[in-house]
C-alpha cells in the first residue's frame, strides 16, 4: 500500500509539473507576441492630424464653456450686489424712520 501511495504522489508531482511548463511556455508565448504587438504600434505612424484636431476641439470647447460659466457667475454676482445695495437701502431708510419717530 505505501508503495501504491507513494507511485499516485510521484504521478501527480508529474503531472503538476507538466501543467507549470504548460504554463510557463503559454505565458512565454503571450509575452512575445504583446511584445510584438506593442512594436508594431510603437512604429506605426499614428494619425496625428485626428489627435491634434480632437485635441484643439476639446480646448475650445472648455474654453466656450469657461466663458459661458463666468459671464453667468459675472451676472449672480452683480444681482447679489444689487440685492445687497437694496437691502442696505432698506436698512438705511427703517432706521433713519425709527429714529424719526422717536424724535
Amino acid at each position: 500500500m505505501p508503495e501504491t501511495v507513494q507511485t499516485t504522489i510521484e504521478r501527480i508531482e508529474k503531472e503538476a509539473e507538466k501543467i507549470l511548463d504548460d504554463a510557463r511556455t503559454q505565458a512565454r508565448q503571450i509575452l512575445d507576441s504583446a511584445r510584438t504587438d506593442v512594436k508594431n504600434i510603437l512604429s506605426s505612424d499614428l494619425p496625428m492630424d485626428n489627435i491634434t484636431k480632437e485635441h484643439d476641439k476639446i480646448i475650445e470647447t472648455g474654453r466656450d464653456e469657461t466663458k459661458k460659466e463666468l459671464e453667468r457667475a459675472r451676472r449672480k454676482a452683480s444681482q447679489i450686489t444689487a440685492d445687497a445695495e437694496k437691502k442696505v437701502d432698506d436698512m438705511v431708510r427703517f432706521v433713519t424712520g425709527s429714529i424719526k419717530k422717536i424724535r
